[in-house]
């Protein structure tokens, strides 16, 4: 279901804005036409034939979804974009500082081990939920190589109040950017590295620990 949920997301990403834009141009064909066919009606007649039209219905939807598509989730659905293009590709060096006790660590140097790679945020309840779930899966897949990295781009001291308080087993750090993700407060998203160093999977959203296990042990 997870897969499947992030299949429908990252299509609705790539290709979402262009089918709306075809419906759009689809509709305002088919208003124009109308509005041929019904120009010896009155001015006030003819107007709202247009707008009882359900072509008018059709264009006022995909002007909205455009909308929400290329402006209000454009962060989150440029950085799906990204992460689609380079899934089976190595991942981006990412530098980032442990929280613990702020030294600099980069994504590669975990190459030979997996990483699932949680970027997340105080603010965000579904983050909150999910972390006993990753302590719980970095302390059952340790020993088999895998290494769960969280990941803000809050201050510090915020991480570290965050944690004294919520203690868990995983290694969190902390950077001033994404860098190459542009995902603004879209939280969490979870990338799934090989060994190799290579993104594997990528999704959105809280998951239970059934769903990170079934992502993680094809690559163990």
């Amino acid at each position: 279901m997870r897969d499947l949920f992030q299949t429908a997301v990252d299509a609705i990403a790539k290709w979402g804005p262009w089918l709306l834009v075809l419906l759009m141009a689809m509709s305002l064909v088919r208003l124009w036409h109308l509005w041929r066919k019904n120009r010896s009606l009155t001015p006030k007649a003819s107007v709202s034939s247009l707008l009882k039209s359900s072509w008018f219905s059709w264009l006022i939807v995909s002007g909205i979804g455009l909308w929400l598509l290329k402006i209000q989730l454009a962060p989150l659905t440029s950085s799906l974009t990204t992460l689609q293009a380079i899934r089976g590709e190595p991942v981006p060096d990412l530098s980032f500082r442990r929280v613990s006790d702020d030294a600099l660590h980069h994504v590669r140097e975990f190459e030979g081990k997996v990483v699932l790679l949680n970027l997340w945020a105080t603010y965000c309840p579904p983050c909150i939920q999910e972390m006993p779930t990753l302590s719980r899966l970095q302390a059952a897949y340790k020993d088999r190589g895998l290494v769960v990295v969280t990941l803000s781009d809050e201050p510090r001291e915020r991480l570290q109040h965050f944690l004294k308080k919520h203690p868990i087993e995983v290694l969190s750090g902390y950077t001033p950017s994404f860098e190459w993700l542009k995902i603004e407060n879209f939280r969490p998203i979870t990338r799934i590295i090989d060994r190799d160093g290579i993104l594997r999977k990528h999704f959105i959203g809280k998951s239970d620990y059934e769903g990170f296990e079934a992502h993680i042990k094809p690559y163990l």
